[in-house]
């Protein structure tokens, strides 16, 4: 009984998932998301011929921990984790665009964008807060996932120098190819990017954050149609968060607005 009450308290997670390949899982009672490592970018059957940085979206229905055991479940009894289960679903196409905050970088020489992570590491885990990082060529990122806020934060820590200036930042995919063209909200003032996406059973919802430590960030966009708060700092801070109109609490657009709005004037204190 004690051990089944610590399991029900559990508001997040985040683990290494190599039964689905390799992907990183990160969630709490908003969200889950996922970004892809190594093996995912190896040819079928082993992988999937993917190379992407882009972050995925797991929709919740209930406010629970599920993204990780749906994701294994699918895998071993074949059953679709892209279908409503009634706690969650993955219905969210990334791709290569960038997805839910996945980090892009314009120089001279054009857009760049880094492909899977290379490495992975669980730094803390609690019922409520867990810390990961993720290795890229250029950076490491470090994500920080709390119970009770639907965004994560990043922390985007170089691991190379380079000759060329660049400017880097998250970025939103806003393309109407992958589903992804809602009801877009850009506040350059307060640093933010959300959309209302609107799919078969409800709305998926998605923004981008800058740390006010960043500045102003500069609106820019690439030929994949994901939209950028680019900054010309090389550690930087961000947060990239979801939720799904399916689950209640964010029925239209102004409620995750007015959510996203909030939070950003709640980094300013």
């Amino acid at each position: 009984m004690f051990l089944g009450a610590i399991l029900a308290a559990a508001l997040v997670n985040a683990q290494y998932v190599p039964e689905r390949m390799d992907d990183f899982c990160w969630e709490n009672e908003f969200c889950g998301m996922r970004a892809y490592g190594p093996g995912v970018s190896q040819p079928p059957p082993k992988g999937e011929g993917l190379f992407s940085s882009g972050f995925d979206v797991f929709n919740k229905a209930i406010p629970d921990v599920q993204m990780a055991e749906t994701l294994i479940r699918g895998v071993k009894e074949k059953i679709s984790y892209h279908k409503n289960n009634g706690r969650g679903f993955d219905n969210y196409k990334v791709s290569t665009g960038r997805g839910c905050g996945g980090i892009g970088s314009l120089g001279v020489s054009g857009w760049k964008h880094e492909t899977n992570w290379k490495a992975q590491r669980l730094i803390e885990k609690t019922e409520t807060k867990a810390v990961f990082e993720l290795d890229y060529e250029a950076y490491t990122l470090r994500g920080t996932v709390t119970a009770g806020c639907a965004f994560t934060k990043f922390e985007v820590i170089p691991r190379k120098g380079s000759n060329e200036p660049i400017l880097r930042g998250p970025g939103l995919d806003v393309s109407a190819k992958r589903q992804h063209d809602g009801l877009l909200k850009i506040d350059l003032a307060r640093g933010f990017i959300a959309n209302f996406e609107p799919e078969t059973e409800g709305h998926v919802l998605t923004a981008i954050v800058l740390d006010p430590s960043c500045g102003k960030g500069a609106l820019a966009s690439d030929d994949m149609d994901c939209a950028y708060l680019l900054q010309k700092n090389e550690a930087f801070t961000y947060y990239a968060g979801a939720a799904w109109s399916g689950a209640g609490k964010f029925k239209t657009a102004e409620d995750w607005f007015a959510y996203v709005r909030a939070f950003a004037d709640g980094l300013k204190k």
